[in-house]
């Protein structure tokens, strides 16, 4: 998957032995598929309104050498799906104070969770965020997943959530 190949493509870019990278991919690999896992639990909750708690989402321990950028966007990751979303923004807004060398693969998706994040709550805001996607995007920052055109919905969102119809068409 894509998540995967990034992670290997900067732990090569950092020199981390091959050994290394194999058990720091499969522990990764195994807390990503653990959080959809509880993600999944989590909505499967919500529509069964039965008042049980959903799965808690727990950060992971990973290997030392997996980069800060990656670990960041986790934690925003295991935030986000607990509901904890001022910590979630944070946590990627620390990604994004990164020096940019060391935030190349993760800065166009924690824009754009950010932007995604607000756009309910401070809907005003989101728009900032989602446009900061796009234009790291036309920087040239990877965005496998397009999200520079998967922005423009939620921008188009953020605009109805607060009653502004034009810019939302």
């Amino acid at each position: 998957d894509i998540d995967s190949r990034q992670l290997l493509d900067a732990m090569e870019a950092a020199g981390v032995e091959r050994r290394e990278r194999d058990r720091a991919l499969k522990d990764y690999s195994e807390a990503r598929r653990l959080l959809a896992d509880v993600r999944r639990a989590t909505q499967q909750a919500r529509e069964r309104d039965d008042g049980l708690p959903p799965m808690p989402a727990v950060m992971p321990e990973l290997p030392d050498c997996v980069p800060e950028e990656f670990r960041l966007y986790l934690r925003g990751l295991v935030d986000h799906t607990r509901g904890d979303l001022d910590d979630a923004i944070a946590a990627w807004k620390r990604l994004l104070d990164l020096p940019e060398p060391k935030r190349r693969f993760r800065s166009v998706w924690a824009c754009y969770m950010i932007g995604r994040a607000l756009v309910d709550d401070q809907p005003e805001q989101a728009p900032q965020w989602l446009q900061r996607a796009r234009t790291l995007a036309d920087a040239g920052f990877p965005d496998p997943l397009d999200l520079r055109t998967e922005s423009l919905g939620w921008e188009a969102l953020a605009a109805l959530r607060q009653q502004r119809h034009a810019e939302a068409l």
